[in-house]
Order: structure tokens, then sequence, then C-alpha cells
């Protein structure tokens, strides 16, 4: 199965394009030899490397996870495919339960806690499997 990515590029010909010219169809990706696409895998390198780094809750790689899970699909490297969609969809349900009974709970504030650490992880955990399904040609 293709990956696809939400914003596709509008193919055009070279005649209708010069080189200094930034056009609709190419701001949703960040160019591959580009110093910025470089920084964003040194900052998806850094935050592997730190995830093993934990004396306090958030630990860093919390704060770096979530930067991530909002500059990755702003940079389109993040693929969803139908695999991934439903995977969100799934997680979306488990969120949804998971709001639903922290409402019912005796203590609501630990729950709401709780299923907020969730609901970040969930949402990390579909940036991450959506980067990782990014196909670079």
């Amino acid at each position: 199965m293709r990956p696809t990515t939400l914003i596709r590029a509008i193919p055009i010909t070279p005649a209708e394009f010069s080189p200094g010219e930034r056009t609709d169809w190419n701001r949703s990706e960040v160019h591959p030899g580009a110093a910025i696409h470089r920084a964003i895998l040194a900052l998806v390198w850094l935050t592997f490397a730190l995830s093993s780094i934990v004396f306090t809750e958030p630990a860093p790689v919390d704060a770096l996870l979530a930067g991530l899970s909002v500059l990755l699909p702003v940079a389109g490297l993040v693929a969803v495919t139908p695999a991934l969609a439903s995977y969100i969809a799934l997680w979306a349900v488990a969120g949804a339960c998971g709001l639903l009974a922290a409402t019912i709970s005796r203590d609501v504030a630990a729950s709401t806690v709780f299923t907020s650490i969730s609901l970040y992880l969930y949402v990390a955990s579909s940036m991450l499997a959506g980067f990782v399904a990014r196909d670079r040609p």
C-alpha cells in the first residue's frame, strides 16, 4: 500500500516555475536537502537519544516529543496511510472513552491527569508511526 500525505503537491511544468519563487504546491513539505530538514531530523535523533534519560516527570523527552508532534506534520514529514488512519481512529475512540470514564471517577483530578497523559501518548505514537511510514524517494 502506497503512503499518502494529507497535502499533495500539484505537478507543474518547468516553464511555469521560476527557481526562486515559492508557490502553494511546495509549502506543505520541507525540501530534503534544506537546513531546516536536517535540523528537524537532528531533533528527532536527539529525542530518541534522550528517551532513556528520565530523572523527573515530565522527562525532557516529553517536551521534545510534544514539539515534534506539532513540527513533523507541519513540515510535511508524516505520511498518513489508511492503516495509520485506522490506528488513529481506534486511539481516538479509546481517548474519548477515557475522558468519559474520567467524569465518573472518584478522583476526577487524578483521572483527568492520567487521561491527558494517555491522549498525549496516543498523539505521539501516531505521529511517530506516520514519520516512520514516510517514504522519501
